[in-house]
């Protein structure tokens, strides 16, 4: 018996811990048993289906295979790459007109290209310490380094100062910085920034730009379902100057498409020159890692974002997607407020982390119960997306009792 595996890939853990306690949630409940699965990050309705945009396969209902079957440009269908500018900086003209884009597959491929574009083997993405898991797996394959800063203060506020230092100390030991803001609606937490936070993160990363070569990846999986807050846009419009902002925008979540695999990488520079090399750029790593992104996938987003008829119908159905998840947030905060759980502020996405010791044995004496939730440092995680209103008392009663 021998491997030619090379050392680290010969020590590498086997399938993801969340897809591994929902395969086991899921073989209950195939058996018969009554569970309550809040694991996985995808939209089900109160009767356990999976929720899905219809528009989307209106569109795919229209299109002719010769339309699609071909391999898409490298770097994406240029209308897409321009539709998911649109998307994301909406009346804010000043920054589409700076921006670039390059099709990736998912947010997951955004959040890759940032990292191995813009920092050099053996340097660091730094991170608030509740993190999605794979932010710390793709630098680790890449050869990059995560780092993290407690993620609140005492008072449960985002910890700017945490931030702070970190940014500063990792300013001076490398040429560049990469720090990652997953808001609105963080997974794993569900907290969303406010304005005045946002205003600092920006005076951070501006001041450490002085030291070293400081870029912000800024992870919008979830922005379609976060409070109505735009001001991060007028951050991203004072500093880019300064700092490489980068764009992970996500289609799984928007059109609750996760198995389509569409997103887009955004970069903001105010400079053609630096444009066009950040588009060669994105295509290069595109080329050698992934090389073309779904097809169909992009024409179908593009139809969803540009056609007007389509527009509405996707913004009527998302809305009433929105409205089923608030009404889960609402019932869950008022459940968790009774029992004087610990958790930030939660205003609205998919997840939310209640605060815990033994967040391990938790999770256990919950599953015993056969109420599934995922552990996170410092707490569980609560995928209310997948949970019916009806069952978020008892989750949180079931919750409060294993603490």
């Amino acid at each position: 018996m021998f491997s030619n595996l090379t050392p680290e890939s010969n020590q590498r853990p086997g399938n993801d811990p969340i897809f591994a306690l929902s395969e086991e949630a899921r073989s209950k409940i195939s058996n018969g048993e009554r569970v309550i699965d809040a694991t996985l990050g995808c939209l089900f309705d109160d009767n356990g289906e999976l929720l899905v945009v219809d528009a989307w396969d209106e569109v795919a209902a229209e299109i002719q295979p010769s339309m699609v079957a071909g391999y898409a440009p490298i770097s994406g269908v240029q209308k897409f790459n321009h539709a998911i500018i649109e998307d994301t900086f909406s009346d804010f003209q000043q920054l589409k007109d700076i921006s670039v884009s390059s099709a990736t597959p998912g947010g997951t491929g955004a959040v890759t290209s940032s990292i191995v574009n813009f920092l050099e083997p053996g340097e660091t993405l730094i991170s608030p310490h509740l993190y999605w898991g794979p932010y710390n797996t793709i630098s680790s394959l890449n050869g990059r380094k995560l780092t993290t800063y407690k993620t609140f203060t005492s008072d449960l506020d985002f910890n700017l100062e945490g931030l702070d230092q970190a940014v500063n100390q990792t300013s001076k030991e490398n040429k560049r910085v990469l720090t990652v803001i997953n808001s609105p609606c963080n997974n794993p937490t569900g907290y969303s920034l406010s304005s005045s936070e946002w205003d600092g993160v920006g005076e951070i990363l501006t001041k450490a730009s002085r030291v070293s070569r400081n870029s912000l990846i800024i992870d919008l999986a979830y922005f379609k379902f976060g409070p109505k807050n735009n001001h991060w846009l007028k951050v991203v419009e004072r500093i880019c100057d300064d700092v490489q902002v980068l764009i992970a925008w996500s289609g799984s979540k928007s059109f609750t498409r996760y198995g389509a695999r569409v997103g887009g990488i955004i970069a903001l520079n105010r400079d053609a020159d630096s444009r066009e090399r950040l588009k060669r750029a994105f295509s290069y790593s595109s080329r050698g890692t992934w090389s073309n992104c779904n097809h169909m996938g992009q024409f179908i987003a593009t139809k969803l974002i540009t056609d007007d008829r389509y527009k509405e119908q996707v913004d009527t159905e998302r809305n009433a997607i929105i409205n089923l998840l608030q009404d889960r947030v609402d019932v869950f905060n008022d459940q968790a407020q009774k029992y004087n759980l610990i958790y930030p502020r939660y205003e609205g996405g998919f997840f939310v982390t209640v605060f815990c010791k033994e967040p391990q044995a938790v999770a256990k004496r919950m599953r015993d119960k056969n109420v599934y939730l995922i552990p996170v440092k410092d707490g569980v995680r609560v995928g209310l997306c997948s949970v019916a209103s009806r069952d978020i008392s008892e989750l949180v009663e079931v919750l409060n009792s294993c603490l």
